[in-house]
C-alpha cells in the first residue's frame, strides 16, 4: 500500500491531493513488423487493439489473463491504472483483430514471451517497446493474422 501525492497549481494557490493506492501500474509501447521484417501498420494487419495481460509469476505457464487492459493499436502505447497486485508478475501482449476483437490464431503472429517484473504499490513498471510480428491482409496463402 502506498500514498500517491499529486500537486495542483491553482489560480492563486497551489494545492495537493493524496490518493491511497494498493497496486502498481505498467506502461508499454509496441510496433508492428511483417514476418519479413518490414514495417507494418495496424490497419494493414487489421489489428484493432492490443491487449496487455498479467498474472502472478507462478501462474504464467497457463497464460490466462488474471488482469488486463486493452489499447487501440494505432496509439502504439498504453498505461494501466494502479491496479496490479504487488509481487513478481508476468506481463504479455496479444493482438486483437479489428473486426472481431478476438485473439487471432497464435500460429499467425509473434509477440515476446511473458516478461517478469516486480510490481510495487504506487510504482510504475516499464515493459519498453514490444514487437508484434503479424501478416498484412494480403498474406498470399500464408496464415493471415487477421482477415
Amino acid at each position: 500500500r502506498a500514498l500517491l501525492c499529486l500537486a495542483f497549481a491553482g489560480a492563486q494557490l497551489g494545492s495537493s491531493a493524496c490518493v491511497d493506492v494498493e497496486g502498481g501500474a505498467v506502461e508499454l509501447s509496441w510496433s508492428l513488423r511483417t514476418p519479413e521484417g518490414e514495417p507494418n501498420s495496424c490497419s494493414s494487419a487489421r489489428i484493432g487493439k492490443v491487449r496487455l495481460c498479467w498474472a502472478p509469476a507462478g501462474d504464467m505457464d497457463a497464460r490466462v489473463c488474471e488482469g488486463s487492459r486493452t489499447f487501440a493499436c494505432i496509439e502504439e502505447r498504453g498505461f494501466s491504472r494502479f491496479e496490479i497486485d504487488p509481487g513478481e508478475t508476468a506481463f504479455w501482449i496479444e493482438p486483437l483483430c479489428d473486426t472481431t476483437s478476438v485473439v487471432p490464431d497464435p500460429a499467425s503472429y509473434e509477440v515476446p514471451p511473458p516478461i517478469l517484473r516486480s510490481v510495487s504499490a504506487g510504482q510504475v513498471v516499464t515493459l519498453n517497446a514490444l514487437l508484434i510480428i503479424a501478416t498484412g491482409a494480403d498474406c498470399n496463402g500464408v496464415s493471415c493474422t487477421c482477415r
